[in-house]
């Protein structure tokens, strides 16, 4: 049986002073998942329904199905052009996208899917003897998805055995999302999508970063599309870093965040504390400014899409620190980290000098 894998240099908890994302364990709806302690991530496989819920929830794609990866279905979507999804309970279709479970899907995918231009169709028909626990609320959650994305879909039931592959008439009518779920536990044959084409060259997808993959795919679907027409940027994954105008230029932000979107460059000026939107995870590790210079608000797509950009903070007069190079405005030759670091060194040392 094929149960999510853990892979700790990927979590936003690894090299954490205390568990700060609890993601894939709040949306666990059997309690397999705990987290006892940083960079640690305990799963029970036989209380695990493998509905890819915590996948889902996982920004960093820290839990991941080893056969079938979130990478491989994102990789098939863009090289194929498939919008046809279904779960592993369909084993004769072979024409379709197969995931887990369709609790795996997120907006990425469901961009991604709808990015191909094909009619977009996900099986339900098997829902009803899935043994996951919670079945209601995943089809809930992504009924919630589809109508915040204003995305249609038509309903699909594929038979399980000796697939039809005739093509799938074109122009049908598309129907709501609330209709497409009450598809749930019909058993009626449907018509199948088309045989693949010959494979066009390699997505760009297969090179990304597993850390980035999920943000790298939502902003490829972003960058080109209206700026309104995508609404959701829910705040457990999305968010606008502002500052109180407090930075002290100790760099801690810069060098907790773990997905790089707070960074120091040399602007015209002086140093500047930039953001950019399209990276930031809402870890809240920033959080941990000590001035306490840094906070979180929502996010909506004109922002993410023309004003994802931010200065944060600039200074005027500033130099490299001769030991990290870290831009700072402080008088002395080191940043304040290194200065202070140097400072306990000395301390520690002093009882033997």
């Amino acid at each position: 049986m094929q149960t999510p894998e853990y892979t700790p240099s990927y979590c936003l908890n690894n090299r954490s002073a205390t568990v700060i994302c609890r993601r894939c364990q709040d949306v666990c709806p059997t309690k397999a998942l705990s987290l006892p302690q940083p960079g640690a991530c305990h799963l029970d496989s036989g209380s695990c329904c493998r509905c890819g819920h915590c996948i889902r929830a996982c920004p960093t794609l820290a839990l991941d199905f080893p056969r079938t990866p979130y990478r491989q279905v994102a990789v098939k979507m863009s090289r194929h052009k498939i919008s046809s999804v279904v779960c592993r309970h369909f084993t004769e279709t072979p024409d379709c996208v197969q995931v887990e479970c369709l609790g795996v899907l997120d907006p990425p995918l469901l961009l991604s899917m709808q990015a191909c231009g094909q009619p977009l169709q996900l099986a339900t028909g098997k829902c009803g003897d899935c043994r996951c626990e919670d079945k209601a609320s995943m089809l809930e959650h992504l009924e919630n998805l589809l109508t915040e994305l204003d995305l249609e879909y038509q309903p699909w039931v594929p038979q399980a055995q000796e697939p039809s592959h005739q093509q799938s008439p074109a122009g049908g009518p598309a129907v709501s999302r609330r209709s497409l779920f009450g598809w749930l536990g019909n058993r009626q044959q449907s018509e199948a999508p088309p045989q693949l084409a010959e494979a066009p060259p390699a997505s760009p997808l297969a090179n990304e970063d597993a850390f980035r993959l999920k943000r790298a795919l939502f902003n490829r679907f972003v960058e080109g599309s209206n700026p309104g027409a995508v609404k959701l940027f829910p705040s457990e994954n999305f968010a606008m870093v502002v500052s109180q105008g407090a930075c002290r230029q100790c760099h801690l932000c810069v060098r907790i965040c773990p997905a790089g979107a707070l960074e120091w460059q040399k602007g015209e000026s002086g140093a500047q504390l930039t953001f950019d939107a399209r990276w930031c995870l809402a870890c809240h590790k920033c959080q941990l400014c000590p001035a306490k210079n840094l906070s979180l608000q929502p996010l909506n797509s004109q922002e993410y899409c023309l004003d994802h950009r931010r200065i944060l903070a600039v200074f005027p007069e500033s130099r490299e620190c001769i030991e990290c190079g870290d831009l700072h405005s402080n008088d002395a030759e080191r940043c304040r980290v290194c200065e202070k670091i140097e400072e306990n060194r000395r301390r520690l040392l002093e009882p033997w000098l």
